[in-house]
């Protein structure tokens, strides 16, 4: 491979630190925003680096579930049930990774919002990056049977066996008390930055409430580049954030294995082959037909006329009705198509598509769509509800544009 690109998110979620190699040969380390990566990456001449995404670890929330032995085959439907009194949000908005190593019965699970992983998702693919791989940045100072403790730039990140978390240094020392109540550990690696001061008073403090025996080290240089250091030892149990709907590489080598760069019409068309065959197996065939208006002209609004279309937001929700509905009638399935096509016809100049998600028991449309501002947004409201939609809009300010929430059912005035 030529290029590899490692990409830290930071606080907020449109700031990053990158990280380029070429050839092997390591770059330094930079930051900014996604629009300076862009550039960044036309100045180099990277094209369709093999991209790793590190994100903070304050992200995700961790839960342990029991699930009994006869629902383990299932687990990703038993799972939702399962952690539900968990989460302060229904399950549905949350992306939830379950970790095969289970201890004591009890299943660990990471839970990551879905719109903030749709939000970057989104952002990686109009870079013309394959978001194949991401990872907690807590979870790569994993070492089996010890805590692991990062001092670095203001935060403490922790990890142990299937805990991953950070802190900021502030709550580090309450943190790491309550943990010692928690966990049997048979020592600590504690690392730091070298700009971390008075490093053997954090070292005492963590050693008197632990009781055991600690490791020290210390790096130079930007976090993600220690970071990277690890990654590169290739640890073989880390646990990838992007699988299930987000699993971008399994698709990419079975059915884009034969996609050449191409116009937006013949990468339509390709999808549309593969979702068609799909449709047809369940003598669906009226689904493909709406497929096809439907991802052509989203996929011209998200990513624009002039750029190939090499995912979308459609294809994971057309295989997830398909999946639902088998041996049902495909109604369900043009409501949400038909809806989709609505909403690109309703979307203008200025608007940006970050998430689409389709609830088939409410025939609910969820949508996240950004805008320069405030109006047109409500205007983008008000043309759905025009087409006869109940459209629902919350929204908020986020890195000098407007993001709306869309809760589009259809049915309105």
């Amino acid at each position: 491979m030529q290029y590899q690109l490692f990409i830290y998110i930071r606080e907020p979620e449109s700031y990053l630190h990158w990280q380029l190699l070429d050839r092997g040969q390591r770059q330094a380390v930079y930051e900014g925003s996604w629009e300076q990566l862009q550039q960044y990456l036309d100045t180099e001449g990277v094209v369709s680096p093999s991209t790793t995404l590190l994100l903070p670890a304050e992200c995700a929330l961790h839960c342990k579930v029991e699930l009994p032995p006869s629902q383990l085959k299932y687990v990703h439907k038993a799972l939702p049930f399962a952690i539900e009194d968990k989460l302060v949000k229904d399950p549905d908005y949350y992306h939830l990774i379950p970790n095969s190593r289970i201890k004591n019965g009890k299943l660990p699970v990471i839970a990551i919002d879905l719109e903030y992983l749709e939000s970057i998702r989104s952002q990686m693919i109009s870079l013309g990056l394959e978001p194949g791989e991401a990872y907690l940045d807590s979870e790569l100072l994993f070492e089996p049977g010890k805590l692991g403790l990062c001092y670095a730039e203001g935060r403490t990140l922790i990890s142990f066996e299937d805990l991953y978390m950070a802190t900021d240094d502030n709550w580090a020392g309450q943190v790491i008390e309550h943990l010692s109540e928690e966990i049997d550990t048979l020592g600590i690696n504690m690392v730091f930055d070298e700009g971390v001061e008075n490093p053997d008073i954090l070292v005492a403090q963590v050693q008197n409430t632990m009781e055991v025996e600690v490791a020290t080290s210390a790096f130079q240089g930007d976090l993600l580049n220690h970071l990277v250091d690890k990654m590169l030892l290739k640890p073989k149990s880390l646990t990838n954030i992007f699988t299930g709907r987000f699993s971008f590489k399994a698709e990419s080598k079975s059915q884009f294995k034969f996609l050449q760069p191409a116009a937006i019409a013949a990468s339509v068309m390709f999808v549309l082959f593969l979702v068609a065959n799909v449709v047809e197996t369940r003598r669906q065939s009226a689904l493909a037909e709406g497929y096809a208006k439907a991802n052509e002209a989203l996929c011209k609004d998200i990513f624009g006329p002039e750029k190939r279309c090499r995912e979308n937001l459609l294809k994971k929700e057309v295989e997830n009705v398909l999946n639902n509905s088998a041996g049902q009638s495909a109604n369900s399935g043009m409501e949400f198509l038909a809806s989709a096509d609505d909403i690109a016809q309703a979307m203008r100049t200025g608007l940006e598509i970050q998430s689409l998600r389709y609830n088939q028991s409410k025939s609910e449309l969820l949508a996240v769509i950004t805008g320069k501002d405030f109006g047109i947004l409500e205007a983008f409201k008000n043309a759905m509800i025009a087409k006869g939609y109940n459209a629902e809009l919350s929204a908020s300010q986020d890195g000098g544009k407007s993001r709306g929430n869309f809760k589009i059912t259809k049915g309105g005035a």
